[in-house]
């Protein structure tokens, strides 16, 4: 059955690069997309790729098999197919295989201890998510009085980084600005998506379309795909064949609405924004710190609880993106930027410990799955923000008190019958 996965896998990644090759290159060659393949580096990567296939457990039914499955989708077979396409660095490649590896190693040996979980008494997970529902009324009602509400600009992708430049909240909202489209609506989404309930599914569907025209972030539209999809395909006993299914449509259907429509906004979603810009920013970190000084956590928020000065006049990000763009990048190059390989390897036991972490958060749940689908959009957001980032900006932190309380509040209402899609 692995030949099959391993087929099914090779022909996402060479979609992808075949994709690259006559829509991305051909149209964004000006922000650093280039076509300088080395063939070499091309059976490099596809070696690495299969090699992580065959140490893989067979076993695809736990969260963290299924979030590690995603997260070779959405961040080492893009940066494995930019590795050979744009001939760039060997050392930093094998830095992210040898990381990747660790963490395959972890998921297959690694055992947590069994979590103890409070047994609520009149607190019920259905409040829980009312709780979620109406606190998402509020905060959407307070940003749309501060932003104004739906921005036309929004509509035109030209537009959408002016857009989105100010549409920046900073302080205590500015947590809340973030957690509503990557914690509280997705929570929303899963919920009333595995809960079968259709109307409520829609208002938070429309929340989320509603949080983008405000905000321009194109990974919020993304982000209402990926989660439905992949909530979808998790009912299949086969999730490892439908995630390639499900990525490869993906990119037939961009190229077939680009052609039909062209209009560029189809490849700029998907493929370009979720996959090779993250993969392209990741070689650009890398290129920057191995010749300048790291950071060393200074510009995160342990650098201002230690007092540690940045090296740097601005914000690092802003180097990379030329002085106009904040090129964030994903936790792993994230890691080399503030303390090399090392970090890097530290970060990715804290990754493996987190999925580890999913899989007890789902023991004895009457559905595991859905423990995946709550957690799909923080694997999208590690693609391209910072671990530290991730868990206090992001949300992560807030998401894992939220499946605690899940967990803890287990019922039969999130019971289906698995079945092949």
């Amino acid at each position: 059955m692995k030949m099959k996965f391993i087929f099914l896998t090779i022909l996402f990644k060479s979609l992808l690069e075949i994709v690259y090759y006559f829509y991305v290159y051909s149209n964004y060659s000006y922000a650093g997309f280039n076509w300088d393949p080395n063939y070499f580096k091309a059976i490099i990567s596809y070696t690495y790729l299969i090699l992580f296939i065959l140490l893989m457990q067979k076993d695809f039914t736990k969260p963290s098999s299924q979030l590690f499955l995603l997260f070779i989708y959405i961040t080492f077979i893009p940066l494995s197919s930019y590795y050979w396409t744009n001939d760039a660095s060997s050392v930093y490649f094998n830095m992210v295989s040898a990381c990747f590896i660790l963490i395959i190693l972890l998921l297959n040996f690694l055992k947590l201890p069994l979590l103890t979980k409070i047994n609520f008494v009149k607190v019920r997970s259905l409040d829980i998510v009312n709780f979620i529902f109406i606190t998402t009324l509020f905060l959407l009602i307070i940003f749309t009085i501060i932003l104004g509400g739906i921005d036309l600009r929004s509509l035109d992708f030209n537009s959408v980084y002016e857009l989105r430049s100010e549409s920046e909240i900073n302080g205590l909202l500015g947590y809340l600005f973030n957690w509503i489209p990557k914690v509280f609506i997705p929570l929303l989404l899963v919920t009333y998506f595995f809960e079968r309930k259709k109307f409520r599914l829609s208002l938070a569907i429309f929340m989320q379309v509603y949080f983008y025209l405000m905000t321009g972030h194109k990974s919020f539209l993304f982000s209402v795909v990926l989660i439905l999809g992949l909530s979808y395909i998790l009912k299949s006993k086969n999730f490892q064949y439908y995630l390639a299914y499900f990525f490869s449509a993906i990119l037939i259907i961009s190229v077939v609405l680009y052609e039909i429509s062209k209009n560029i906004f189809f490849i700029a979603l998907m493929p370009v924004r979720q996959l090779n810009i993250p993969s392209h920013l990741s070689f650009e970190h890398f290129e920057f710190f191995s010749v300048n000084p790291k950071l060393y956590f200074s510009e995160s928020i342990i650098g201002n609880l230690l007092n540690i000065e940045s090296p740097y006049n601005i914000h690092s990000t802003f180097i990379i993106g030329g002085g106009n763009v904040n090129a964030n990048t994903g936790f792993l190059a994230d890691a080399y930027d503030n303390g090399g390989l090392i970090l890097m390897l530290i970060y990715s036991l804290i990754f493996a410990v987190f999925l580890k972490l999913i899989d007890a958060l789902s023991s004895g749940s009457f559905n595991s799955n859905i423990y995946t689908a709550y957690v799909v959009y923080m694997i999208v957001i590690l693609n391209d923000t910072g671990l530290l980032t991730t868990m206090l900006t992001s949300g992560l932190i807030i998401l894992l008190i939220f499946l605690y309380f899940f967990s803890s509040t287990e019922s039969k209402k999130f019971e289906f019958r698995s079945s092949d899609s």
